[in-house]
């Protein structure tokens, strides 16, 4: 297992730090943990005095967790990566159910135990409470459920916790994203690549969620990174996940209206979208939210009336995959 490169960002909360350090080195003492931290705490100190030649330590100063784990990876010497949190407790054989999964073609992510926190399910996470803190983690009981879990792959997969190739990692997309959807929009730009994104149940942490970003009020960041993905992709949920260069125009100047369309629009000139605001009723919005999909699925360029929009299709060329590689660095 020593060609993995395990990739841990940090900003304080030394606990977890020294825990999931200590963790890793009980199961795997020469595999590369890189690990790049924004803290105030004594994590700079104690990583910088350990003597551990598969430890690559940097202190940083990038500005979001996106920024941190591009770093991370551009220090990773391995051939292949696991995007990590510090608040975690790898479970037995962690690297070797990954390699069971991991392909040249294909993003692998491992299973999250976690406690009842937040109690949404989907692949790649199960909930347990095994406690919410190192200091009363029942270990004894997490081991048990590893040992008699399934041990299924499956289709699917999301957020950073997942294994990829270091040649095949396409960057998370820090200039656009300051918090939230960096996570969905690095799984699209895989989709768009044609990469199989896979779940393994033979990969599993704890996850103690000691940090989560909706630990605090967020909300206006939260809404930011929503509008902000819109603004890239023109959609925030597609069948096709095709981007138009499209805009909007308005019949006479209405400020709600105006605000409520703009961030599903460009300024392009291949689909031009006629509002008559004495005309403009939640179904029309929510042609404008879906408009992607429905002018793909149209198949033709010309003048379409839906509802109450008039739309002139004058390209159908396409152009998100000139977003996978963007603002990745």
């Amino acid at each position: 297992m020593n060609n993995y490169s395990l990739i841990i960002p940090v900003v304080d909360n030394f606990i977890y730090n020294k825990f999931i350090y200590k963790n890793i080195r009980s199961q795997y003492p020469k595999v590369e943990i890189v690990i790049v931290s924004k803290s105030s705490d004594e994590t700079d100190q104690y990583f910088e005095e350990i003597l551990d030649p598969n430890l690559i330590f940097e202190a940083h100063t990038k500005n979001t967790l996106s920024s941190a784990y591009n770093l991370a990876v551009s220090l990773s010497t391995k051939e292949k990566l696991v995007l990590l949190h510090n608040d975690m407790y790898l479970g037995p054989k962690f690297l070797e159910g990954i390699e069971d999964s991991l392909t040249d073609n294909n993003i692998v992510t491992y299973t999250r135990v976690e406690p009842p926190i937040y109690i949404d399910t989907y692949a790649g996470k199960e909930i347990l409470d095994c406690g919410l803190s190192p200091e009363v983690f029942n270990e004894s009981k997490f081991l048990s459920h590893c040992e008699t879990s399934s041990r299924k792959v499956i289709n699917g997969g999301s957020q950073l916790f997942f294994a990829v190739y270091k040649k095949n990692y396409i960057g998370l997309d820090s200039h656009t994203f300051k918090m939230f959807c960096e996570d969905e929009d690095i799984h699209l730009r895989y989709k768009l690549l044609g990469f199989k994104s896979i779940s393994t149940e033979s990969s599993r942490c704890y996850h103690f969620v000691s940090k989560t970003s909706r630990s605090i009020d967020n909300s206006a960041i939260e809404r930011d990174s929503n509008l902000k993905f819109i603004k890239k992709w023109g959609f925030r949920n597609s069948k096709h996940n095709v981007y138009y260069k499209k805009k909007f125009i308005l019949h006479f100047f209405h400020p709600q209206i105006k605000s409520a369309v703009k961030p599903w629009f460009n300024g392009g000139e291949d689909i031009i979208v006629e509002i008559d605001p004495n005309h403009f009723d939640q179904k029309d919005m929510d042609y404008v939210q879906n408009l992607n999909d429905h002018i793909k699925e149209e198949g033709r360029t010309g003048i379409l009336k839906i509802n109450n929009l008039r739309v002139t299709v004058n390209s159908l060329n396409e152009y998100q995959n000139d977003l996978i590689w963007e603002s990745s660095a």
